[in-house]
């Protein structure tokens, strides 16, 4: 099958129309039939672009898809039935019956929990949620043969209840919670949305799925210790004074924070009205101020859990914390080191392929080594030589500089108009937001739904990307609360 534009002309305008064409062969000879009409592509309506996302069903039948193997269990020591239980025990399916609008698909409730299923125990898996989820065995989805178009609505829907959710996150989580939350607390992060869409070239006789993406800023409303309850999605970075509105909005007699990545510099003066921990760029240290020998010193320093060191400076009305992982194996020289070592192992591939000859450019050489080391960040810290007249390239990791940079990714400071909270709890609310950050800056489309273009920003709409940032908000609460309750 494949996609045709058709052009006509009537009164002397104009129209495209998209339709989705089967080759056949009938008595020897290759024919065509039209499988779907489309409609004109500048016309399309709400309607007209659910209909296509249904006809686009036909494209991911299971006869097409290629099925990869599963990871039963990726998340280690994840057990369906004990996240059935936490479910259970949130009471969402009687809070999703009840609060779903009324033009919700009939088994909206059941098909939010399977996509929340989906990303938790298989998320690896890249295929369309329609041909995915009876591996989950929902048992209300049993015998249901659910189309694509009913999850998107699903989604939808659940975003129109986000308010209605994070009341109802927050009040059970602090029954749940065996100390019962005494701090709001929101954090700003610049996020990407990547969902699919479908393209054909101008003659409509070829299509290919490729991702599509959107970036939006995203405000997550959390409590203590690190559960969110709720989001709010702005396509611009939002003002002081929409986020302390939405503070009081939420705030329910707790005391509320703002917690600001450091990379917002557009907050360089944060109102007085709202207290805040904002981290601080390593090469903004020397607005702290103190001289470095004092903010390096161990007067008045201590450490936590004797793998962190850390220093608490209060001058004027500001607040500076200084902290330094002093553990053997860092979190930071991990990841690092995992991303020296995929880049070993891209770089490997190009020095094989030239010494078997098949690389032969010193051009494209030198360019698809660029390309690795810039796809990995790694640009600094690797340097090659190329002969091509022995065929050989060689490369070495530049350690002075990746021990600096190690040395740099084990320091962080935040400032803070907070006087009373204590050293810890502030480094503990911060280390939160970065575990949101990791959960949270990268948004998938977890239906995996191709869409026509140009009509993927009417289907990646605002409310459907909220709906699709709530299933995965919901997907980190759980993996909390599991962990809390089972381990």
């Amino acid at each position: 099958m494949f996609f045709r534009q058709v052009k006509t002309k009537r009164n002397g305008k104009n129209y495209t129309y998209v339709k989705l064409i089967e080759n056949y062969r009938e008595d020897g000879k290759i024919k065509q039939k039209v499988i779907a009409n489309l409609g004109n592509i500048e016309h399309l309506n709400n309607d007209k672009i659910n209909s296509l996302i249904s006809s686009l069903n036909k494209l991911t039948e299971p006869c097409n898809i290629k099925k990869t193997p599963l990871q039963q269990n990726p998340v280690q020591g994840l057990c369906w039935k004990k996240l059935n239980q936490l479910w259970q025990e949130l009471c969402m399916n009687d809070f999703l019956n009840k609060e779903l609008p009324e033009n919700s698909p009939a088994l909206a409730s059941s098909l939010i929990k399977t996509m929340i299923y989906q990303k938790l125990i298989h998320p690896n898996d890249n295929r369309p949620i329609t041909i995915s989820y009876p591996e989950l065995n929902i048992l209300e989805l049993m015998n249901h043969k659910i189309p694509d178009i009913d999850f998107y609505q699903s989604t939808i829907a659940l975003s129109n209840i986000k308010n209605k959710l994070e009341e109802h996150l927050f009040n059970l989580l602090k029954i749940y919670l065996v100390d019962e939350p005494s701090l709001l607390y929101t954090y700003l992060l610049y996020s990407e949305y990547t969902g699919n869409e479908c393209c054909i070239n101008t003659m409509g006789t070829t299509y290919h799925v490729r991702p599509f993406k959107k970036y939006f800023y995203l405000l997550t409303h959390n409590i203590s210790p690190g559960f969110p309850i709720g989001c709010s999605i702005y396509d611009k970075l939002p003002s002081i004074e929409d986020i302390i509105t939405t503070n009081h909005k939420i705030s329910q007699n707790l005391q509320p924070y703002l917690v600001i990545n450091g990379n917002e510099t557009n907050f360089q003066s944060l109102d007085n009205n709202i207290e805040f921990i904002k981290s601080l760029p390593i090469n903004e240290l020397s607005k702290i101020p103190v001289s470095r020998g004092d903010l390096w010193s161990n007067k008045d320093a201590f450490t936590v859990n004797k793998t962190l060191w850390v220093k608490d400076i209060i001058k004027s009305n500001k607040r500076y914390i200084i902290c330094h992982d002093i553990a053997p194996q860092a979190h930071s020289d991990g990841l690092l080191e995992q991303t020296l070592e995929k880049t070993e192992s891209e770089l490997s591939k190009i020095k094989s392929l030239v010494k078997e000859n098949k690389l032969r450019r010193e051009k494209t050489i030198h360019h698809k080594i660029k390309e690795i080391l810039s796809n990995y960040n790694c640009q600094n810290y690797f340097n090659y030589q190329l002969n091509l007249s022995k065929k050989e390239l060689t490369y070495c990791r530049n350690k002075e500089v990746i021990q600096k940079v190690k040395t740099l990714q084990r320091t962080w400071a935040l400032e803070t108009n907070h006087k009373e909270a204590s050293t810890v709890d502030i480094i503990n609310t911060f280390q939160e937001c970065n575990s949101l950050k990791h959960n949270l800056e990268k948004i998938s489309d977890i239906t995996k739904i191709p869409v026509l273009y140009p009509y993927n920003d009417a289907h990646h709409c605002k409310e459907y990307v909220t709906g699709q940032v709530l299933i995965h908000l919901l997907c980190y609460t759980l993996k909390k609360l599991y962990s809390v309750k089972f381990e």
